[in-house]
């Protein structure tokens, strides 16, 4: 026992000193020396997991304060209306007021806006299209251990995988099969990064939400 945790502790110090070296080293730098199965995935600057701005809107997205909407409207009527959602939840239209889309579906909002549209705008012959121009940020906390513990302003399209990887990625000690998605004082989500590794599996639907907080514990088994 003892002589293998000094074993394991020596690796993980030698480990440790070259991670320092560099914050995000390259692929070819982590191929060298002896680490930790799977946890560089998120210490490489190949691989940053950030959002790409030019996918369709998720399906699960929910609209809120800070993102824009660009309403189209063709056909008997041509008009562009691009507005962003207020921090109270509103969009203001011209000529017909305050929308509220907080929370919202982007197609949720098109039902809403075609309703409230048919006000100024006559049904016949007119067509609407709905869609997000630049999304929000959102702040996420990440806590426990990572190199970097901290808030981060991130993308509202990012991903658990993209908020670790803002904070440095995993510690020497820190688990890579249970890290916590809390939000609002509740165990949202665990996430098994082995699971992406092994099986290229992502939680797309793991949406991150303003406020959350991601919780990487310290590990209970390692596998080199």
């Amino acid at each position: 026992g003892t002589d293998v945790n000094e074993s394991r502790l020596r690796e993980e110090m030698k480990e440790n000193t070259s991670d320092m070296l560099e914050d995000h080293p390259s692929t070819q730098d982590l191929a060298r020396g002896n680490q930790v199965f799977g946890r560089n995935i998120f210490n490489t600057r190949n691989l940053t997991f950030e959002p790409s701005v030019n996918i369709a809107t998720p399906l699960n997205y929910r609209l809120g304060p800070g993102d824009e909407v660009i309403i189209d409207i063709w056909g008997a009527s041509q008009n562009t209306i691009r507005e962003t959602i207020s921090p109270d939840g509103y969009i203001n239209i011209p000529d017909l007021g305050l929308v509220l889309l907080n929370g919202m579906s982007v197609s949720e909002a098109k039902t809403v806006l075609k309703q409230e549209l048919s006000k100024i705008y006559a049904d016949s012959g007119n067509n609407i299209q709905v869609s997000l121009g630049n999304a929000r940020t959102i702040q996420i906390n990440v806590m426990g251990e990572v190199l970097r513990p901290g808030t981060y302003t991130l993308s509202s399209f990012a991903t658990v995988f993209h908020a670790l990887y803002s904070a440095g990625g995993v510690s020497d000690i820190g688990s890579l099969r249970n890290i916590h998605v809390a939000r609002n004082g509740k165990n949202v989500a665990t996430v098994d990064v082995y699971e992406f590794i092994m099986q290229g599996k992502i939680q797309d639907d793991i949406r991150l939400q303003e406020g959350d907080v991601i919780i990487v514990p310290p590990y209970e088994a390692i596998v080199k």
